[in-house]
């Protein structure tokens, strides 16, 4: 298996996908016809690279050029994506840091003995 030879992601892989994560999100937040100039003054990457990844992301049809081709837009993929996400629930699994009902706290609990108060 590639995985188990060292073979697949290689260490600068995984922050690779953050800054692609992250000029998506900036895209989504500064809305169709972002402008490159624009994703570079909001990102901590450096114009060669945010030059890269549109161009990539272009191809991968994750972002498109607005018709004027002066900046971007999201493209379909990311449109299917968060299309399926709304179809599967877009459910995240993850507890809520703002439930207040803190499970540790209640007598008990934390060794799994049934702890009786009299």
């Amino acid at each position: 298996m590639a995985a188990e030879r060292g073979e697949g992601f290689l260490a600068r892989q995984p922050a690779a996908l953050d800054s692609a994560f992250a000029l998506l999100e900036a895209v989504a937040q500064h809305g169709p016809g972002v402008t490159t100039r624009e994703l570079v003054d909001a990102l901590p990457m450096s114009r060669a690279t945010v030059y890269r990844m549109t161009k990539h992301l272009v191809a991968q049809e994750y972002l498109v050029r607005t018709p004027d081709l002066t900046g971007f837009a999201l493209g379909a993929r990311v449109l299917a994506l968060g299309e399926a996400a709304r179809l599967t629930g877009g459910r995240d699994d993850r507890p809520d840091p703002a439930d207040s009902t803190d499970r540790t706290d209640r007598p008990g609990e934390r060794s799994g003995h049934d702890t009786r108060l009299s």
